[in-house]
C-alpha cells in the first residue's frame, strides 16, 4: 500500500485543527490512514427523546407558590429549575416591590425585581409574567420577597436537571 501525502491544505488543516497531538508528531495526514466518523448523537439522545420544551414541562410534583408581604424560598435543591411566576401588584400610597432572589445565607442576587412607585397619586397597577432556567448550586436557594399585602407573587418552580446536568423528565413520562 502506498503512504502518500494528502495535499489538500484544507483537509490538512482540519486534522490539525480536530487532532492538535498530531502536530508535533511530524506526521500529517496520509492517504494510507483509516478516517473513522463520529456521529454525535449526544443532543438528540440527551433528552430522552423528548423536545426540549416537552422535557421542561410543568407537572404535578411542581413546588407552588403564593406570597405576598414575606419573604419565602421556593426552591433550594441543587441544579437547574424551571420557574415560572406572575407578579402582580399594586402601590396605594407608598413604594412596593415584588422579587426573585438568590441566596446562599450572606449574599443576595435579585434576579427580577418588579417595583411600583406611587408618589402619592392615583393607584398604580402592574403585572409582570416571568418564566426561566434557574441554576442553583449547593447551598444556594431561590426566593420569592414581596414588600406588601397589595403585591403578590403567585407561580411554580420544577427542577429539570440536577446539579451534574441529568436531565429530571416529567413526572409519569415513560417513553424512551
Amino acid at each position: 500500500m502506498v503512504d502518500t501525502p494528502i495535499v489538500s491544505e484544507a483537509l490538512q488543516k482540519d486534522f490539525r485543527d480536530n487532532f492538535p497531538s498530531q502536530i508535533n508528531s511530524g506526521r500529517d495526514l496520509h492517504v494510507s490512514d483509516v478516517i473513522v466518523p463520529v456521529v454525535d448523537f449526544s443532543t438528540s439522545t440527551a433528552i430522552s427523546g423528548l423536545e426540549t420544551s416537552m422535557q421542561q414541562a410543568l407537572d404535578f410534583t411542581v413546588s407552588v407558590f403564593d406570597v405576598f408581604n414575606t419573604t419565602t424560598t421556593i426552591f433550594n435543591t441543587p441544579g437547574f429549575v424551571r420557574l415560572t411566576a406572575l407578579f402582580n401588584g399594586q402601590a396605594l400610597a407608598s413604594n412596593v416591590f415584588n422579587r426573585i432572589q438568590l441566596t446562599d445565607g450572606t449574599t443576595t442576587k435579585v434576579i427580577l425585581e418588579q417595583f411600583i412607585n406611587n408618589g402619592g397619586g392615583s393607584v398604580n397597577n402592574s403585572a409582570v409574567l416571568y418564566d426561566k432556567i434557574i441554576f442553583l448550586k449547593t447551598g444556594v436557594s431561590l426566593q420569592a420577597v414581596s414588600s406588601a399585602t397589595s403585591m403578590r407573587i403567585t407561580g411554580s418552580a420544577r427542577q429539570v436537571a440536577d446539579l451534574s446536568g441529568t436531565l429530571v423528565n416529567p413526572d409519569g413520562y415513560t417513553g424512551s
